[in-house]
């Protein structure tokens, strides 16, 4: 499903994964730089963590 079926669909505004910070994690983060996700602070109850990523993008 791609995201804009997401954001039609069921009124979706925002995607925003967290992955994790190690090398291991590499081909995610890629993956979602490759579809226009950006690295970003912290979100909803998530505290800064050096063995997490976090990710966002509007739809």
């Amino acid at each position: 499903m791609g995201t804009r079926r997401l954001e039609s669909g069921m009124g979706f505004t925002r995607l925003s994964p967290e992955t994790g910070a190690a090398e291991f994690f590499l081909p995610a983060r890629k993956l979602y730089e490759k579809f226009g996700l950006v690295r970003c602070e912290p979100f909803a109850d998530h505290q800064p963590d050096s063995n997490s990523t976090f990710m966002t993008k509007p739809l």
